[in-house]
């Protein structure tokens, strides 16, 4: 006798963790608190490394005036980038326009640019941040039901088919691929 049992599985991840904090980032931008507040509440794209293409969920900002920290809570809805996210240190680097910019001068060859008037546009999941204090914590794993019956796969059929090719699709969306000398996933070498 052959006992199946028929279920969709959905994974995804929700995460938190520090958005940005009043500092000199890498890039020389100083992010003030009058511009940190200004993510407060602001719902944005999650995407992958700032590839506006490559969204795989949502994040949600909050701004604590206490530690003059930008917050933020998100879901990567992407099963293949969860599944990643899980496996990876990951950082986290805001999107967002300014209004206008204006540089500031220590003196000669010390200069940052100082943004005003942002707008946040979107959060990305990277390796490499802006700013080196931002994290990513997955804190809950959802696994969502659904009561449908799909037809019989046959006996040797498990749900890692369906995450496996789910995977696959991801790396390939940003360009990663196992290497067959030492089987560790890396970024696709340029033919």
């Amino acid at each position: 006798m052959n006992l199946e049992a028929y279920t969709k599985i959905d994974e995804s991840a929700r995460i938190q963790g520090i958005a940005l904090i009043p500092r000199i980032s890498r890039n020389n931008n100083l992010y003030t608190k009058r511009e940190l507040e200004r993510f407060d509440g602001v719902k944005v794209p999650l995407n992958w490394e700032h590839d506006p293409t490559k969204v795989i969920g949502s994040a949600t900002f909050h701004f604590d005036p206490t530690s003059e920290t930008v917050f933020y809570d998100g879901e990567i809805t992407n099963e293949g980038a969860a599944s990643l996210a899980r496996n990876k240190v990951l950082f986290t680097s805001i999107e967002a326009e300014p209004v206008s910019m204006r540089e500031i001068c220590n003196s000669p060859g010390d200069c940052f640019s100082m943004p005003f008037g942002l707008r946040p546009q979107g959060l990305a999941l990277t390796e490499m941040p802006g700013v080196p204090e931002t994290t990513v914590n997955i804190i809950e794993h959802y696994i969502a039901e659904c009561g449908k019956h799909e037809k019989e796969k046959g006996p040797d059929y498990t749900n890692f088919h369906q995450i496996e090719k789910k995977l696959n699709a991801f790396f390939e969306i940003v360009g990663i691929e196992q290497c067959p000398d030492c089987e560790e996933y890396h970024l696709k070498k340029n033919d």
